[in-house]
């Protein structure tokens, strides 16, 4: 009886460390290829190469729907295009890093060029007060 309660226990050990190390592995892997997916498609952008800086964008995103550099890059792609979606994914990227005051800068920025006003009056007044002095707050407002 001793000798099978030992093996038990040796198997339950064991299958611990298996399911420890499968979670954790998962989330390493995970962040790996979200930092590697990202690295590509950065320099894609470097070579002009839009779609395959889309596909790279858009599989990070089915990866970590929270990524603010993803949706960030993903705001530039479709603003250099001229496409009006490039607001919404300004928005998303300042509602995932509240606290980065550039990423208010760049929605007012995107909320003006396609002319809606309201949106970039929301964007630069959740903006913080230390960054209310800076010169690209008083740019924006002024615009």
């Amino acid at each position: 009886m001793n000798r099978t309660v030992k093996k038990i226990s040796v198997f339950v050990l064991v299958m611990a460390v298996v399911a420890v190390g499968g979670w954790y592995g998962r989330k390493a892997y995970k962040k790996s290829t979200e930092w590697n997916l990202l690295n590509q498609a950065r320099h894609y952008v470097n070579d002009k190469d839009w779609r395959n800086t889309a596909l790279c964008l858009q599989r990070v995103l089915q990866i970590n729907p929270m990524s603010a550099d993803a949706s960030r890059m993903m705001g530039d792609l479709l603003e250099s295009g001229g496409s009006p979606a490039a607001l919404s994914w300004r928005i998303r990227t300042a509602k995932l890093q509240p606290d980065n005051p550039t990423n208010y800068f760049a929605w007012a920025q995107t909320a003006l060029k396609n002319q809606e006003l309201q949106s970039a009056i929301e964007a630069l007044s959740s903006v913080d007060e230390k960054s209310k002095s800076t010169a690209s707050y008083h740019k924006l407002a002024g615009a």
